[in-house]
């Protein structure tokens, strides 16, 4: 059951929000995390975060749910509109444990038990995954299951799963209810802040695509039908327009074709790995949502790019993570930061 929504006014908000991110894992405290000689010392650090690192088998669920309770408890002081955006938000994560369920199903042959992957969510049923993997019929699986958002979407998902076992398909298509989900909340925020929380979340649609660009031109080299059933909608690049892309041949070719807003950023790094391109399509976000945040002549877009950065902390703080466990050099992770 929500919680009542106040609305707090956005000179509080604001004053709010900055101290949150005052303390935040960012500039010199991320650099002190990337330059952690062992695990040990990196989990003392980010419990001064409030990151739970009690349990190491569950660092990564456990970062993600610091970042939802987060978000939760300040949706809980919006206006209605802008706290259901919030809650869209993180209710992204119900999709990857749709995701987690439908894998562990069709897919069974798996060492982590399914409770340490799935993540709850403030609002939303739990999930009862036992009970669910049970049933034997797909019909039964779905009565178990009972889909909190989109179920029909979710349902037609599922059949086609049962039938065709495509499971990138199938993941493909709750990235786009994700993003759908989210984009129909942002363009019901108030006035106000609409066309920002907007771009942002188009924005954003934009770099998931030109990132499954980039991976189908250098990797995948997907036929005609594949690629139109793989890009999200509602970004400023037309779903079209990807599709006519796709067939190029190099990044090269591909950047110089794009907009000026990505094809100037991209241009230095098509020789490069592909994660540097695709980093530095994030970073184009990141920069967006910190002039946001940090405009005090408009303090009610903060709240709007607040969800972002707090979603950019948790992933740097799990690329950290990641390093650190592989050895990684410093430097090499410092790469990795999606950061100014």
């Amino acid at each position: 059951m929500q919680k009542p929504v106040i609305n707090a006014s956005y000179d509080f908000l604001f004053a709010k929000l900055h101290g949150l991110w005052a303390n935040a894992a960012k500039e010199d405290r991320l650099t002190q995390l990337i330059n952690c000689g062992t695990e040990e010392e990196l989990f003392r650090l980010l419990g001064e975060h409030g990151v739970d690192v009690l349990q190491r088998n569950l660092f990564h669920r456990n970062l993600l749910l610091r970042e939802i309770h987060s978000l939760a408890s300040i949706a809980a002081q919006l206006d209605q509109q802008t706290a259901d955006f919030y809650r869209a938000f993180y209710e992204r994560t119900y999709f990857e444990n749709v995701k987690v369920l439908l894998h562990y199903r069709f897919f069974p042959e798996r060492e982590v038990a399914i409770d340490q992957l799935l993540v709850p969510i403030p609002g939303l049923p739990e999930i009862h995954a036992t009970e669910i993997l049970k049933q034997d019929s797909t019909d039964d699986f779905l009565q178990a299951m009972q889909p909190a958002l989109y179920p029909a979407e979710i349902e037609a998902a599922v059949r086609k799963l049962a039938d065709d076992k495509d499971i990138k398909s199938a993941e493909s298509e709750f990235d786009k209810l994700a993003y759908r989900h989210l984009l129909l909340h942002a363009e019901r925020t108030p006035m106000g802040v609409r066309t920002a929380c907007t771009a942002l979340v188009k924005l954003e649609i934009d770099i998931v695509n030109l990132c499954m660009l980039m991976r189908i031109i250098r990797t995948y080299h997907l036929d005609e039908e594949e690629v139109k059933a793989m890009w999200i909608h509602g970004g400023t690049i037309s779903t079209e327009s990807l599709s006519s892309l796709s067939g190029l041949k190099t990044l090269s070719e591909l950047v110089a074709k794009l907009p000026p807003t990505f094809r100037e950023p991209l241009r230095p790094f098509t020789e490069a790995e592909l994660y540097v391109s695709e980093n530095t399509l994030w970073k184009l976000l990141y920069k967006q949502v910190k002039r946001y945040f940090a405009d005090y002549n408009h303090m009610e877009l903060s709240i709007v790019a607040f969800p972002f950065l707090r979603h950019f902390e948790s992933l740097n703080i799990g690329r950290i993570y990641q390093g650190i466990r592989f050895g990684m050099r410093p430097r090499d992770v410092q790469d990795m930061m999606i950061c100014s």
